[in-house]
């Protein structure tokens, strides 16, 4: 039997947008590696709908602009590996330049756990 579990982490805007690029730059590794198929990773993080609700929440245009250039990972894996490694690069490069464009402040998360 399969249980499912719904984690909720609750922050601030700004530790909204670390704990994003974070997670961006570690599904980029990930899937690199072979480890996260391309499609599951896009499942987990890079869905476009997402960031009309990022949006509402405040996290700022170039982070939204980062994770809605990630939306087409798939499509860019599918071209062929050059491309796909670019693509690879200019998005980690991207999320590090947003991670660093401010000085780093405390991260304010708590995460809930919860099985159903």
């Amino acid at each position: 039997m399969t249980e499912n579990v719904r984690m909720t982490l609750d922050m601030d805007v700004k530790s909204n947008e670390t704990v994003l690029l974070t997670l961006l730059l570690g599904l980029l590794d990930v899937v690199e590696r072979g480890v996260v198929h391309v499609d599951d990773a896009e499942r987990m993080l890079l869905h476009p709908f997402r960031n009309a609700r990022l949006a509402a929440l405040g996290v700022r245009p170039e982070v939204l602009e980062l994770l809605e250039a990630s939306f087409f990972l798939g499509d860019t894996w599918r071209l062929g590996d050059a491309s796909f490694r670019s693509t690879l690069k200019q998005l980690r490069e991207g999320a590090l330049m947003c991670l660093t464009a401010e000085s780093p402040a405390p991260l304010r998360v708590r995460l809930s756990v919860e099985g159903t």
